[in-house]
């Protein structure tokens, strides 16, 4: 039971990053990305099965995989359903599946989850206290410090893909290439172009709903 459990949720982890570098590197054999990502996380599983591996695996559990996951989740929830909009996110469902989503779903997706998280990640903030062993006994300053360092490269990986992304664009000042970066690339969409086209099609037939709050400004960079 515990060996199914393990692999299934390294199944998981391993093939979120699996298909992320076989987007950004389709040249490469997806069969070669596999065994790439599974060498290298079973080399850096090695540090966990030492003698000290219990206490690294405490930090990185703690650091690595706590209150950061609130951090990512709402900077998600927000680019998904306010940048790119909650409302073209329901036209993609309704175009794949024939079918639309609820008020629940929406309000949910775009408000309760989005302002949960925030109150959740707000109160772990309040009670935080320094990692401590099963004994009780704090963890030195040293491990802390590693600590907060492991979570500052993974909440840090927002801003600096962010200014890459912006960078990259075309534009005289930085305000435009914020601009640009906001709008979809011109190969956003369905990979197939005749899907593509029905896809487009599609959605011309909506009029945008206004229910939700819209910045001006955001709307204009949607706009080419």
């Amino acid at each position: 039971m515990l060996i199914t459990l393990a692999i299934g949720s390294a199944s998981g982890l391993a093939g979120c990053i699996i298909t992320i570098l076989s987007d950004d590197l389709p040249q490469i054999p997806r069969w070669i990305i596999t065994a790439v990502v599974c060498a290298a996380s079973f080399l850096i599983g090695l540090v966990y099965v030492t003698p000290g591996g219990q206490y690294i695996l405490d930090l990185v559990d703690y650091f690595g995989g706590g209150f950061i996951i609130y951090v990512m989740v709402i900077a998600e929830t927000i680019a998904v359903c306010w940048f790119y909009g909650l409302e073209q996110i329901v036209k993609d469902i309704r175009f794949m599946l024939s079918f639309g989503l609820g008020i629940y779903w929406k309000l949910t997706w775009c408000i309760f989850i989005p302002i949960a998280l925030a109150v959740i990640f707000i109160y772990a903030m309040v009670v935080y206290e320094p990692l401590k062993t099963d004994d009780g006994e704090p963890y030195p300053p040293s491990a802390n410090a590693a600590g907060w360092l492991v979570a500052a490269i993974a909440i840090l990986q927002l801003p600096i893909w962010a200014a890459y992304v912006i960078h990259k664009q075309k534009g005289t000042t930085w305000f435009l290439r914020f601009k640009a970066s906001l709008l979809p690339a011109e190969e956003w969409g369905p990979k197939d172009p005749e899907t593509k086209r029905l896809w487009l099609d599609y959605n011309k037939q909506f009029v945008r709903f206004s229910w939700i709050p819209n910045p001006k400004w955001l709307s204009n960079c949607k706009s080419r």
